[in-house]
């Protein structure tokens, strides 16, 4: 196992956390509230968890990165269409959606740059 095999296995749990919690977030927006079948819903906790990790990758840079691995570039893609997403849920927000989902889905982009940049970091080793 490399250096980095550790951190991308979790990388892998934590992007599937984050698959899950989509999945209760879309039904949530589409029920226009929590409930039915939108049981495990974004909380202010997941927010706190999304946090943890972009600071667990240590990444401290405010310059522009050209991604250049496929996975870093698929990170980046994924964070363009959350920021996206995050857009498009302003009106909704306005409209009665939770503040908490908005903020979440905030947090997963820089959660998916911050993914993004160590990955092209990882794969560069």
């Amino acid at each position: 196992m490399g250096l980095g095999e550790g951190k991308k296995s979790e990388c892998a749990r934590q992007v599937e956390w984050v698959g899950k919690k989509l999945w209760q977030t879309g039904g949530e927006i589409s029920l226009g509230k929590p409930g039915k079948n939108a049981l495990d819903c974004v909380s202010v906790q997941d927010v706190k968890q999304l946090e943890g990790w972009i600071d667990n990758f240590g990444i401290e840079n405010n310059f522009f990165i050209r991604f250049t691995t496929r996975a870093s570039v698929a990170a980046n893609k994924a964070r363009v269409a959350c920021r996206e997403t995050e857009i498009a849920l302003v009106p909704l927000l306005e409209a009665g959606l939770r503040r908490e989902v908005f903020v979440y889905m905030n947090r997963l982009s820089d959660y998916l740059y911050a993914l993004a940049c160590w990955l092209e970091k990882e794969e560069k080793k």
